[in-house]
């Protein structure tokens, strides 16, 4: 959850709203992050949670060290 955050700040456009939410239900806590940023292709999702993924949109370059 930590690299969605991360990433999700890095990403957002320069001086936008990020929004988090948190919805509870009987057995589970759904955790809601957006911002406005590029948009994301559906086949990057997954990819979102790994550490130093760049997606083929962004301009920040790096190892993911």
């Amino acid at each position: 959850m930590f690299i969605l955050m991360e990433n999700t700040i890095k990403y957002s456009l320069h001086n936008g709203d990020i929004n988090i939410k948190f919805e509870e239900t009987d057995d589970k806590t759904i955790f809601k992050m957006t911002n406005k940023s590029h948009l994301i292709e559906t086949a990057e999702y997954e990819k979102l949670f790994e550490r130093g993924y760049h997606g083929k949109n962004t301009v920040s370059k790096g190892t993911g060290i």
